[in-house]
């Protein structure tokens, strides 16, 4: 009685089994198949990620509210191609590892002379590297540098 029992049992695992596989295979096929939807947002053909111009009234129309809604828009309007920098500090650490020892005037260009880690003394331009900043000016007494968004100024 328990062989006749664990057959039944056995045929009813394979058969669950095979539904089973069948199901996944349709789900499989139907996501393969189906087209993907389109990004375009009310048939825009602007490219995507871009803030459309507001135009505010033109300054003949005499109505105050004309110009008060235009000069609304221009405020609300949001920044384009700014990104949010956090500050974690790691700039300012770092940095802290960097003297100016001087400035020079070379052919039109300043040229820094900055101390690395109390050691060796490293010459940098405008759009050098030094450590993991970027220079990003050389003034006639700063210098600014730049890390993953955050600037750091050396006097």
């Amino acid at each position: 009685m328990t062989e006749n029992r664990l057959a039944k049992v056995s045929r009813r695992a394979m058969t669950g089994g095979l539904v089973f596989a069948a199901l996944s295979l349709a789900a499989v096929a139907a996501a393969i198949l189906t087209p993907l939807p389109s990004h375009k947002a009310g048939g825009s053909s602007q490219a995507p990620g871009r803030v459309p111009a507001i135009h505010p009234p033109p300054k003949s129309s005499g109505s105050l509210q004309a110009r008060i809604t235009g000069q609304v828009q221009e405020m609300i309007r949001p920044l384009q191609g700014i990104a949010a920098v956090k500050d974690d500090g790691a700039a300012a650490k770092m940095a802290s590892r960097l003297q100016l020892q001087g400035i020079v005037n070379m052919g039109g260009q300043f040229v820094a002379y900055v101390c690395v880690d109390k050691g060796s003394v490293v010459a940098i331009k405008t759009g050098g590297t030094i450590l993991e900043f970027s220079v990003l000016r050389v003034e006639e007494k700063t210098v600014t540098l730049c890390r993953e968004g955050v600037q750091v100024v050396l006097p």
